[in-house]
């Protein structure tokens, strides 16, 4: 049972890997950071099927973000693209907190791929465009 549950784990390690694999840009006149400012605008849902629950991230032109799921709740805070990354800041209580993601996107850009940068594992996911 073990076996298989590593295998397992392998096989989704290399589908993740692989669906982050590419990064298409198709104006070349902009900066990849426009240009990925155009994309990430609208909602995206990571599915988590070993813990059974949802999280959507609505992106907002004006830099604000809504994220979440039925299961833990919604909550908002602000996004940017700097230096390469997503950075995601919000308030929990009397606590800012802030998350930084590389972060590329795939299959004709309806898929983004984040690597956790503040997570000790390095935590990759992959959201799909709604």
């Amino acid at each position: 049972m073990k076996k298989q549950i590593i295998v397992i784990g392998i096989i989704v390690i290399l589908l993740v890997v692989g669906f982050c694999g590419c990064n298409e840009k198709k104006n070349t006149s902009q900066s990849d950071e426009e240009f990925a400012k155009e994309i990430i605008v609208g909602t995206w849902k990571k599915s988590n099927v070993a813990y059974e629950w949802n999280v959507t991230m609505t992106m907002h032109s004006n830099g604000t973000v809504v994220t979440g799921s039925p299961d833990v709740g919604y909550g908002s805070g602000e996004w940017e693209l700097k230096d390469g990354k997503l950075i995601l800041t919000w308030i929990e209580g009397d606590v800012t907190k802030t998350d930084s993601w590389y972060y590329s996107f795939s299959d004709s850009n309806t898929l983004l791929c984040t690597i956790d940068l503040d997570d000790f594992y390095n935590t990759t996911s992959v959201y799909e465009r709604q």
